[in-house]
């Protein structure tokens, strides 16, 4: 029977030094990464097993965030088609997916509230 790998004492704080940012991130999430990581290595609730979530997360609030402004610079929610019919702006269903992605990884991370209590 295989056990679960305890997570380190809440109160033993990793060196963020250890988890450097993937050189994949764009700067918006390079940012969050950055954000993150100071906040929650400190607090010893991250480990380097949460890089790939973490990275996960930090890609998806820039997804989100760029989607975001597309909406607002392509004229809002509702668009006009070629035809000049009002449809809902393509960037609505990325800004969905991504916000989506962002709560889902929030959660792994314990970046909520309830997620904390969950994880506790």
């Amino acid at each position: 029977m295989r056990g679960k790998k305890p997570r380190p004492n809440p109160g033993t704080p990793i060196d963020p030094a250890t988890m450097p940012a993937p050189e994949t991130l764009d700067p918006v999430a390079r940012s969050e990464w950055d954000r993150l990581v100071g906040e929650l290595a400190p607090a010893g609730t991250i480990t380097p097993r949460d890089r790939t979530v973490l990275t996960l997360h930090c890609a998806a609030v820039s997804r989100w965030q760029h989607s975001q402004r597309q909406i607002d610079q392509t004229g809002g929610q509702v668009v006009r088609s070629p035809a000049g019919c009002p449809i809902v702006n393509p960037w609505v269903s990325i800004a969905r997916r991504a916000f989506d992605e962002v709560m889902r990884t929030a959660s792994e991370l314990g970046l909520s509230p309830v997620a904390q209590a969950r994880l506790a």
